[in-house]
């Protein structure tokens, strides 16, 4: 294993034990010794997401996607971070983009249907909970989010098996009833 490779590994583990900036630090050494590193620029591209620089994570995305165009982890990331910034479209666009190279990526499929939800496609989000839900049937965040759909279209039966689905799963999900 690389050198690079280690301290990504490394990063990711400070990452997850919630010291981000040490994690950076570790990346930024990385890439500037190997700009081209793309799991160090996707990682990189989290973080700062995860920190609020959203300009940064959406240009460090861009740099991981110049690098590799069919990188989900980026297209996905990059997804993400168009959300946030209100960008819905395109973030619709690199889920579907996504999932041309992953079909079945349940974070693509459960967050394009969250767009597709937020953008006012009702039917559409559904369509989109209902792909994630046959990868994970028993996802929590799933059930609830075409639950909430369901009740937003007044098909209310349906919202509350939804509900009622949750609860059966999970009982202490917030909002299982």
């Amino acid at each position: 294993i690389a050198s690079a490779d280690v301290q990504v590994f490394r990063a990711a583990l400070l990452a997850e034990a919630n010291r981000d900036a040490e994690a950076l630090a570790s990346l930024q050494q990385v890439l500037a010794s190997e700009p081209e590193h793309l799991p160090a620029t996707i990682q990189c591209a989290r973080l700062l997401h995860r920190n609020g620089k959203t300009s940064d994570a959406l240009a460090a995305y861009e740099s991981a996607l110049r690098l590799a165009p069919e990188a989900v982890d980026a297209l996905i990331g990059r997804g993400e971070v168009m959300r946030a910034m209100g960008r819905l479209a395109d973030a619709v666009s690199d889920y579907d983009t996504a999932l041309l190279f992953a079909p079945d990526r349940f974070e693509a499929v459960f967050l394009r249907a969250a767009a597709l939800h937020a953008l006012g496609h009702h039917d559409q989000a559904i369509a989109g909970y209902d792909h994630a839900l046959a990868i994970r049937p028993d996802d929590p965040s799933t059930l609830h989010n075409r639950a909430i759909v369901e009740s937003e279209l007044y098909r209310f039966e349906d919202a509350l098996a939804g509900f009622r689905g949750l609860a059966a799963i999970d009982a202490s999900y917030p909002h299982a009833l």
